[in-house]
Order: C-alpha cells, then sequence, then structure tokens
C-alpha cells in the first residue's frame, strides 16, 4: 500500500504524466489555428525537433570544438567495419558511450565498457546509433536556449545541473537500507532496476560520508538528480550559446546537454562539450528540480510553451509553414514503433 501511495504522489506524477499542461498546449493550438504549431519552432529539424529528428544531422552543424569525436553506426555495418572505422579515427579507446541517434529522455544510452559489450549493444540495437567518446568531465549542465526569428541575438530560460543518483554511507547501514531509505531514489521508476543492478553488494555498509553512485548515466530514462542553476545566467553566457547556435540552421528553440570541466569554464565558453542538442522535446530541466512545487512547475511549462507558440508564430508567417496534425500523428506513430522499448 505503502508503493503504490508514493507513485500517485506529485514526484511521480510530474516525471511522467504532463496533464496539468495539456490543456494550456491545446489553448495554444486552437489560437494558433493549428494543434500541431510547436513543429514550427525550428523548421531546420525535423517536426521541430518533436519526434524522428536525427541527433547526428543536429551535432553536424555546431562548430566542431565544441563536440565530442562522434561516430554516426547503422545497424547494418559489419562489427569490424565499425571498429575499423573507430580505430582510423583515432579515438577509439573504452568507455564509449552508445545512444540511439532518434531517442528520448535517455533511453537506449549505455555506457560501453569493453568490446564484448559493444558486441552485445550492437546486436540488441535495431536502429541507427551514434558513439561518442566518453567525456571525461565533471560536471553536467544542460542549457535552454531560444531566439525569436529576426533577433540577433537569443536568451537562455533554463540552466539546469544534472547529478547522478547516489548516496551517502554512514558507517551503519547498508547499501540497500541507503537506497530504500533515500526518498528520491525510491520513487523513481527504475528503482528495481538499480536493486539488480546492485544486488552483489546490497548487503554492504559503505563507510560513513563515503559516496556510491546508484547510476553510471545521468538522463531521465535512468534516473538522475536535476537541479535549479539558473543563478549562473549573465549576458556573456548567452553570446556564448549565440555563438554555438548560430550556424545550426533553422533553429531557434531547444536544449543543450554539454559537460564542462567548472562553471568558470562555461561561462567564457571554454572546455566545452555539446553531447546532444534537443529540440522542442528539450524540455527546462531546472523545474525538475525537487524543491520545485506543483504551482512553480505548473508555471515554468507554461511560461516555456508560451515561448514556444510565440517562436512558431513567427516562423509559420516567415517560412510560410503549413504544419500537419496528419504528418505529426504518423510520425508519433512511427516513433512509438521502432523506436519506443
Amino acid at each position: 500500500m505503502k508503493t503504490w501511495q508514493e507513485k500517485f504522489n506529485w514526484f511521480f506524477y510530474k516525471q511522467r504524466l504532463y496533464l496539468p499542461i495539456i490543456p494550456y498546449v491545446i489553448k495554444l493550438g486552437y489560437n494558433a489555428r493549428n494543434l500541431s504549431f510547436f513543429t514550427a519552432v525550428n523548421p531546420g529539424l525535423k517536426n521541430g525537433g518533436f519526434v524522428n529528428a536525427s541527433k547526428y544531422e543536429v551535432l553536424k552543424q555546431i562548430p566542431t570544438g565544441f563536440l565530442p569525436n562522434t561516430l554516426y553506426v547503422s545497424p547494418s555495418q559489419r562489427e569490424e567495419e565499425i571498429i575499423a572505422t573507430l580505430d582510423t579515427n583515432g579515438w577509439y579507446k573504452y568507455p564509449l558511450i552508445a545512444k540511439p541517434d532518434i531517442g528520448e529522455r535517455g533511453y537506449g544510452v549505455h555506457k560501453i565498457n569493453n568490446l564484448s559489450e559493444l558486441i552485445h549493444y550492437r546486436k540488441h540495437t535495431k536502429s541507427n546509433y551514434l558513439l561518442q567518446e566518453f567525456v571525461d568531465m565533471p560536471l553536467e549542465v544542460c542549457i535552454l536556449y531560444y531566439r525569436m526569428p529576426g533577433d540577433s541575438g537569443g536568451n537562455i530560460s533554463s540552466i539546469g545541473f544534472k547529478d547522478f543518483l547516489k548516496v551517502t554511507g554512514n558507517g551503519k547501514d547498508t547499501l540497500y537500507e541507503l537506497i530504500i531509505n533515500n526518498t528520491y531514489i525510491r520513487q523513481n521508476i527504475n528503482l528495481k532496476l538499480y536493486l539488480k543492478k546492485h544486488a552483489y553488494r546490497l548487503h554492504e555498509v559503505p563507510a560513513a560520508g563515503h559516496e556510491v553512485r546508484i547510476t553510471d548515466v545521468a538522463s531521465r530514462g535512468t534516473g538522475v538528480l536535476f537541479k535549479n542553476y539558473n543563478h549562473l545566467y549573465s549576458e556573456k553566457l548567452v553570446s556564448v550559446f549565440d555563438r554555438i547556435s548560430k550556424p545550426v540552421n533553422g533553429f531557434y528553440y531547444g536544449r543543450y546537454d554539454i559537460k564542462v570541466n567548472s562553471f568558470e569554464d562555461l561561462q567564457n565558453g571554454k572546455n566545452i562539450k555539446i553531447l546532444e542538442l534537443n529540440g522542442v522535446n528539450g524540455q527546462p530541466i531546472h523545474c525538475y528540480d525537487p524543491e520545485f512545487s506543483k504551482a512553480q512547475f505548473i508555471r515554468e511549462m507554461k511560461k516555456h510553451w508560451n515561448i514556444i507558440y510565440k517562436i512558431s508564430i513567427a516562423n509559420i508567417e516567415k517560412y510560410n509553414l503549413s504544419p500537419s496534425v496528419v504528418t505529426l500523428l504518423k510520425d508519433i506513430i512511427h516513433h512509438i514503433n521502432k523506436y519506443q522499448p
């Protein structure tokens, strides 16, 4: 009974459902006289980046100095060909990060530690995917950037910090007890997977002050702790992402997932590695901070959908676009059938 009560609290609700936002989005669609208006927010991305948009096609347009080494792989490619290409490119070393070229919420993202894991991933992946060098930088930050069509500069509306799920030992409790007694982790949809992954050491008692990572990849699909870092906003930071964003064709709204050595480097546009750029489906993750209330969450989501609406309407007029609900529904069905786990 306690488990079911926890599953229906706000923490669980906001991570999985967007019912409080849907009526507002429908209202915006009514005002736009087109329910798929939001696909016009990024004319250069398929469906505005909402569904079926290739991560690789977007990454290719970002200045190379900001990118980790990335290889696009088709399931039809032979194992020997993949390894030879990695070796030729000169960055073939483990670990690697494997991720679907078309995906969402971190599903299908895995840390590949050796050749056998790469072979296993390849055999169980039916769609195109990316292999990226592992970026060993301590900070993972999400920057939501937008620019109104016709404006020379943009803005940043969300800065979120992604932290691994972890527990800290007290010298008395077992790892199992530390996980189960951590409210944030206990209520995560992947709790059973965490317990299975660490089954071999759940009986261990971590030393006082010792941190134990529960996840290897910080993403919504695998489990992550989001923190609100909007206090890092500055005009200097905006200018950094103006410079990064302008080469991306038809891009006006989206979220950068990046790694960086320090927040000082972030402000100065130094030592930044962009893991991916999400379009209209890139949410303002700062509002997933556990400290955000339901009212704050809804207010922030509405604020960002209003930004999407304004940009989309401007693009529809500027580029003479006609977003199609039928086309969008077909792409959503295709995505569910082919890419959803």
